[in-house]
């Protein structure tokens, strides 16, 4: 039969041994207890010592001891109970250092961790690892962290040591904070990527922020897709290319939108930039509708909130204008008129279906003298100089036409000059010579007619004077 012995240094009680027995003279003895295995064994209703050591090296005290005994291996003082083997509470068959196994369904809390001490102690499970500076406290009560008492927290007693993670009494996390403002709140000391990442090695998703910038990143070529009410609403695939409403955006195109777009709102403006290596448009809605070339510095396209057109302005001054730098316009006017001039002479050239109503006119008389005034101008051929106008499609400057300044001695009404005030001509409204020529037209039918009257008369009297010599 084995024999087991264990060494203990205890204290002795009244009818635990019977006090006539030689070691139970002094308050601290050693005493060996002697039992048999597997049987028989004893029990043992109450056994109580100061300090205990447990296995089977322990046992000798010449090897192993308490201060002040004086040995090979020394215990720490402040250790009551040195086990060398597995402890099992609960079970028979520990596994581990420690193995706590409850007995009933309610008994969740196997091991408890707790220091009546006061405010900035720990009362936590300490645990340090073979590594440098593997030294680490799980537990509550440190001085250091917010709510301090009521939170749990991750602390690390070496190297670089200090609260790494919090769980709050309200529920927050903090990863790097103490003081986490949100159920999960992750912090980093200095500008370097703090990191959240999900998946495995050949898939995963990050929340990244550099210290200087914020990053959602999908890694090792996966797509990134934003989903509501079980529906991908916005999916970003490997390549680039952006779905919203779909995901498989058409290839070969950046953004395909499955929907209606809306920039901006109704107080503020919205802007859609078209940029490419070399170009940089935008439109632009700012009360008005804008294409504006980045690149040239100047909007190209505008329609204005009256419906006006611009092209080149972004003040159409009709319902179609063409501004062409430096300073030719074509303007379709409200009243149907179209007119071509120069900006920096006011140089036009009108083409218009005239509006005309007696209804919108007042003071209204004749062109006076007509005749004479139109006898005043001159009908000329000539040459345009170089830089001016010519047939678009011949490319030849020979011209027809009258002589503004001349013109506008006579008819100052349909000539407009240069705005510099040099009193050079610019331009000649021709349309409104047909008045002129029509007044003109009937002095010359009533001069005609006067004498048409006057011959006729002539006529009848050589008639008369004819008749009287024949019948002499």
């Amino acid at each position: 039969m084995q024999q087991k012995s264990f060494s203990f240094l205890i204290f002795l009680l009244a009818g635990l041994i019977c006090v006539s027995c030689p070691f139970a003279q002094a308050a601290d003895e050693t005493l060996t207890i002697t039992t048999y295995y597997p049987a028989p064994y004893g029990v043992y209703n109450e056994l109580r010592a100061k300090r205990m050591a447990i296995g089977d090296n322990y046992y000798n005290g010449a090897t192993y001891c308490w201060p002040p005994a004086a040995c090979t291996n020394p215990i720490d003082a402040n250790a009551d109970l040195v086990v060398e083997g597995n402890v099992g509470i609960g079970t028979t068959g520990p596994g581990t250092g420690l193995h706590v196994r409850g007995t009933t369904a309610d008994n969740f809390a196997l091991l408890r961790s707790e220091t009546t001490q006061g405010s900035g102690t720990n009362a936590g499970l300490w645990i340090v690892g073979g590594a440098t500076n593997a030294n680490w406290v799980i537990g509550t009560n440190r001085a250091d962290i917010a709510g301090a008492g009521d939170n749990l927290m991750f602390y690390k007693n070496a190297g670089t040591a200090g609260t790494k993670m919090v769980i709050q009494n309200n529920g927050n996390v903090g990863i790097g904070t103490t003081a986490p403002g949100a159920k999960l709140d992750v912090e980093a000391t200095s500008n370097v990527d703090t990191r959240i990442k999900l998946g495995t090695p050949s898939s995963n998703f990050s929340l990244i922020n550099t210290g200087t910038a914020n990053y959602v990143s999908a890694e090792n070529a996966v797509s990134l897709h934003l989903r509501t009410s079980g529906i991908e609403q916005l999916s970003i695939l490997s390549n680039g290319n952006v779905g919203i409403g779909t995901t498989a955006p058409t290839s070969g195109y950046k953004l395909d939108v499955r929907g209606n777009i809306k920039a901006g709102d109704a107080v503020s403006e919205g802007i859609f930039y078209l940029l490419s290596s070399s170009r940089e448009f935008f439109i632009r809605n700012n009360g008005s509708f804008n294409i504006y070339d980045g690149t040239a510095g100047f909007y190209r396209f505008t329609i204005n909130s009256t419906g006006n057109v611009g092209i080149g302005t972004t003040n159409p001054g009709g319902k179609f204008q063409v501004d062409y730098p430096p300073n030719r316009r074509f303007v379709l006017q409200d009243d149907g008129n179209a007119v071509i001039y120069n900006t920096s002479t006011g140089a036009a050239l009108w083409a218009s279906s005239t509006v005309s109503s007696i209804r919108w006119k007042e003071n209204v008389h004749l062109v006076e003298k007509a005749l004479d005034k139109v006898l005043k101008l001159r009908g000329v051929y000539f040459d345009w100089k170089e830089g001016y106008a010519k047939n678009p499609f011949t490319g030849d400057r020979k011209g027809l036409g009258l002589i503004a300044e001349e013109v506008g001695k006579v008819f100052p009404e349909i000539v407009s000059y240069d705005k510099d005030g040099s009193g050079n001509a610019a331009a000649l409204d021709y349309d409104k010579l047909t008045a002129a020529l029509v007044e003109a037209i009937k002095e010359l039918k009533a001069e005609n007619d006067a004498l048409k009257v006057r011959i006729e008369a002539l006529e009848a009297k050589m008639k008369q004077i004819r008749g009287s010599d024949l019948e002499m």
